[in-house]
């Protein structure tokens, strides 16, 4: 992975996290997800988001898909 690949994963994960704490429609959801990690394609064209969430499955699954 290139230098420049890896710095574009880390302020992609800070952005998105930043994103996901602001503009959740649900402000209780807001503190259970996590984003733990990004990978960009070679061509910096897709991005894989990787987060978790606290709860039990069905929290988790739901504060996910929302």
């Amino acid at each position: 992975m290139s230098r420049r690949t890896e710095r574009v994963n880390v302020l992609l994960r800070k952005q998105i996290g930043e994103i996901v704490v602001s503009q959740m429609k649900d402000p209780r959801l807001a503190s259970l997800i996590t984003i733990t990690d990004v990978e960009v394609s070679g061509d910096l064209g897709y991005a894989k988001v990787f987060a978790s969430s606290m709860g039990t499955p069905e929290e988790a699954r739901a504060a996910i898909d929302t």
